[in-house]
């Protein structure tokens, strides 16, 4: 009941599905079913349109995987390095850990910062994985000056790493028929169906007070899915679709603005009364 009152499009499409589609019912759910159109209100603009745009983000993102898709290699920590003073006599302004790997040792300072220094049988970095040799547990001031003092940036570093991971699980987890169809399209085109299903039944309700679970437009949501649109169109109706829901049609609707809480609480002790007979 609360999910309903929160106009939840999930919970609020099972209590406006096609008579015709009832398989098996029972009278606490008909009595459910009765009372749906008073559990509407105008919150529903900014559900619907909200889970739409949640599936946009998506679909946005996953754009860009396609059209930029992350290397096989997971980033490394050595190549996240830049340099903050050098002294050596050398005019070094920046740096390439590679050149400083084997026979020279990182002695850590503070905030990600660190200092280069030569010392045999040491590495700054594990060539395979790329993360630095961090670890020492002696007095840094006994060292003296390090060639150079360098600066790992941990937050470009972990950003890139958790884009990379996120897509190859992606990647991975991709339905076969599915990624074929988004590799053609350019997108994930059952977002996309969803994404216009929710905002078209958004704007239906706000101006009929009827959730349209049974889709007039099925044939063209199936088309939208099997990649009828481009992806700029899918954007723009998208984009255009939120301004009137949510500027337009919620400013207008003769919808309730706040749920009945009474009636639902009196509701659920009818619910309750049906079940328990």
């Amino acid at each position: 009941m609360k999910l309903a009152l929160d106009c939840n499009p999930n919970v609020v499409e099972s209590l406006w599905i096609d008579k015709s589609d009832i398989v098996f019912s029972s009278p606490a759910y008909e009595h459910l079913r009765s009372a749906a159109p008073q559990l509407l209100s105008s919150k529903i603009a900014f559900t619907t349109s909200g889970y739409a745009l949640a599936q946009l983000k998506r679909i946005k993102g996953h754009n860009k995987w396609i059209n930029n898709p992350q290397p096989e290699k997971e980033p490394m920590q050595s190549k996240y390095i830049s340099l903050v003073h050098n002294f050596t006599k050398d005019k070094v302004f920046s740096i390439d850990l590679d050149n400083y790997c084997e026979g020279y040792r990182l002695v850590p300072f503070a905030a990600d910062t660190y200092g280069i220094y030569p010392m045999t049988g040491y590495e700054t970095f594990n060539r395979e994985t790329g993360n630095l040799n961090t670890t020492y547990e002696g007095d840094s001031h006994t060292l003296g000056t390090p060639m150079f003092i360098i600066k790992l940036n941990k937050n470009e570093y972990n950003h890139d790493k958790d884009m990379w991971s996120n897509y190859w699980t992606w990647k991975k987890n991709r339905n076969k028929t599915r990624s074929a169809l988004e590799e053609q399209s350019g997108y994930d085109t059952k977002h996309a169906m969803h994404l216009v299903r929710l905002l078209r039944m958004g704007a239906e309700v706000l101006e009929t007070g009827i959730l349209n679970v049974k889709r007039p437009d099925a044939a063209e949501l199936l088309e939208i899915r099997n990649g009828a649109w481009s992806y700029e169109e899918l954007v723009k109706y998208a984009e255009d679709m939120d301004n009137q829901v949510c500027e337009v049609l919620y400013k207008t609707t003769s919808l309730p603005k706040k749920p009945n809480i009474k009636l639902a609480a009196q509701i659920i002790m009818d619910v309750q009364d049906l079940i328990w007979k």
